[in-house]
């Protein structure tokens, strides 16, 4: 039989001296089992503690990761957020530059919708004016600008998107713009519109038209994020035309004036009355963009409206007139 040997002093407490020594005997057939108990105890233990760690470290780990995709996506929505900004102010920027370098109303007209049409983007851009009860179809830019440019409709149409977003004066989104019952669906097939949105030009309370943004390919385009954006675009693209109308009014006014001036001059001066006549038929030519105008004069020994002047008449019939007061819009007019 194998023993284990185990020897021990034996030393009183309050001596130095070793008075004999203890021993003591295993038998190592019945410890060896129990050394083996205890080894697998204390690895277990260990191994038990790793699974406890790994675990804690994987939970960590994991939420820390979780919480690094959701801050880089907060992080990703707030630069594409950022780089929309930058965008808008791009664009109102050459907006605005544009108004300063060129006043001319169409020219601005047209920028508006292609710039529309870059920051949404989009592939068409409609722009209706407001005159008198209608909107007028005055610019445009991509696939069907040409059948668009001169469209009346009024502003009460209950179909027409535009005449509705005008009437609301809030942007209005429409997607699957062929599954709707809401919108034109003539205009909708014309122009091949898969979504579309509505801004309104106001300013200052006034209404001035309404600046459509269509998609010809996704249905599903448009987000409540472009309706925050198109405010914002509308408000400043309406101050570019209002500032834009009131210069042309007042180029109008001021051409207006001179060429009474120069009426009432030729009328004062000692010209002979066919030289002062041509020059009030050029001026109005001028002023009202016709192609052609002539001046009758009253008779009162004939009762009868006689030519006297002409201007742009491709042949001379008019020279024969002698219309009778009541007879045909001349006489009638008179």
């Amino acid at each position: 039989t194998r023993l284990y040997e185990i020897y021990v002093p034996i030393q009183p407490a309050d001596s130095h001296k070793i008075t004999g020594v203890y021993e003591v005997y295993y038998d190592l057939s019945k410890l060896q089992p129990r050394l083996l108990r205890i080894r697998y105890v204390v690895w277990g233990s260990v191994a038990l503690a790793f699974l406890l760690l790994y675990g804690t470290l994987f939970f960590l780990i994991r939420n820390a990761s979780r919480t690094l995709i959701e801050s880089n996506q907060k992080i990703q929505r707030l630069l594409s957020t950022e780089q929309k900004e930058r965008e808008v102010s791009e664009t109102l920027e050459r907006v605005t530059l544009a108004l300063s370098e060129s006043l001319d109303l169409r020219k601005l007209l047209d920028l508006i919708c292609r710039e529309s049409v870059e920051l949404f983007e989009t592939q068409t851009a409609f722009l209706w004016l407001l005159e008198g009860g209608e909107l007028i179809g005055f610019a445009g830019y991509g696939p069907g600008t040409e059948l668009f440019i001169g469209m009346r409709f009024p502003i009460y149409d209950s179909h027409l998107l535009g005449a509705r977003v005008a009437r609301e004066r809030k942007p209005i989104l429409v997607n699957d713009a062929l599954e709707v019952n809401h919108v034109d669906l003539k205009m909708v097939d014309l122009f091949g519109v898969k979504s579309m949105m509505g801004i309104p030009l106001i300013k200052g309370g006034q209404i001035l038209g309404a600046l459509m943004i269509m998609d010809i390919e996704n249905p599903q385009h448009f987000t409540d994020e472009d309706i925050k954006l198109a405010s914002i675009f509308g408000s400043h693209a309406a101050l570019a035309i209002d500032n834009a109308q009131l210069l042309e009014r007042a180029h109008l006014h001021l051409d207006h004036e001179k060429a009474l001036r120069e009426i009432d001059r030729a009328i004062t001066s000692n010209l002979e009355l066919s030289k002062v006549l041509e020059i009030v038929i050029y001026q109005t030519r001028i002023q009202l963009n016709v192609e052609a105008c002539a001046i009758l004069l009253f008779d009162p020994n004939t009762q009868t409206l006689e030519y006297k002047s002409s201007q742009g008449f491709r042949t001379e019939l008019i020279h024969q007139n002698h219309i009778h007061l009541g007879e045909g819009r001349v006489g009638n007019a008179a």
